[in-house]
Parts: structure tokens; sequence; C-alpha cells
């Protein structure tokens, strides 16, 4: 099983880059600000806050303010599982323009290998995101 996680996140971290084009890297520039609390409830549980702040040149300012409320289980000592909401209004002009919500899974391995002195970790992440006012999920 842990080998599986091992292949899946290194497959995942590959494929990053090949995810964003360059035209959008050159276009903007942006600065997130953020911050996260994690909470051990008990040996096998833990809750966990993140607030991120992004802004935009081209958005004017303030484009989102994403808070994620998640909580994990450790499925083994390397291993744990993790489910949560993103509650994520986003903003244009520093006007808002549309609140999002997203349902979040993460699957995170804190063992995937040696690099030099540092340890390599992995986190594969799924979402759900739906708009209000808007049909579907995204």
């Amino acid at each position: 099983m842990d080998h599986l996680l091992k292949v899946a996140a290194v497959a995942a971290l590959g494929s990053v880059g090949l995810v964003t084009p360059a035209a959008a890297i050159a276009s903007d520039s942006q600065l997130w600000t953020g911050g996260s609390v994690t909470v051990k409830l008990t040996d096998k549980w833990n809750l966990s806050q993140d607030l991120t702040a992004r802004f935009s040149h081209s958005k004017h300012g303030l484009y989102e303010l994403e808070a994620n409320t998640l909580v994990g289980y450790q499925l083994s000592k390397t291993v744990s599982l993790w489910g949560g909401y993103d509650h994520d209004p986003q903003y244009s002009g520093g006007h808002f323009a549309v609140m999002e919500h997203r349902l979040v899974e993460h699957l995170v391995s804190s063992n995937l290998g040696k690099l030099g002195s540092g340890q390599l970790s992995g986190r594969v992440r799924l979402e759900q995101r739906w708009r209000d006012g808007q049909n579907g999920t995204g």
C-alpha cells in the first residue's frame, strides 16, 4: 500500500509543471498570504484550519479569501486521509464577485524518501467546486 501511495504522489508532483501555462505566469503579479493551525484531537484524529488571502495586480487587489477546514485521520505511521470544506469568497476590483464552495479530500504521505539531507513528502488533493448562482460542479 505504501509503495502505491509513493508512486501516485511522485506522479502527481511530476505533472505540476505540465498544467501551468507560461503565459499565465508571465502576465500577472500576485501575492498569496496565508496561515494555518493544526490541532491533534487524539492519536489518530487532527483538525486543521488554513486561511489564504490572494492579491493580484490584474484583478486590482484582493481577489480571493479562502478559509479551509479539514479533519484528518492517520491511516498509518506515514499516511493520512483528510476531508473538509473550503469557504471561498472571490472579489474583483475590491468588490465581492461570487461565492465558491469546495469539498476537499487529501491523501498525504509523509515519507516518500530522502533527497540529500531532506525528506520528501507528498499530497494528492481532490476537490469539488460549486459557485452560488451557477449550475453543476467543477
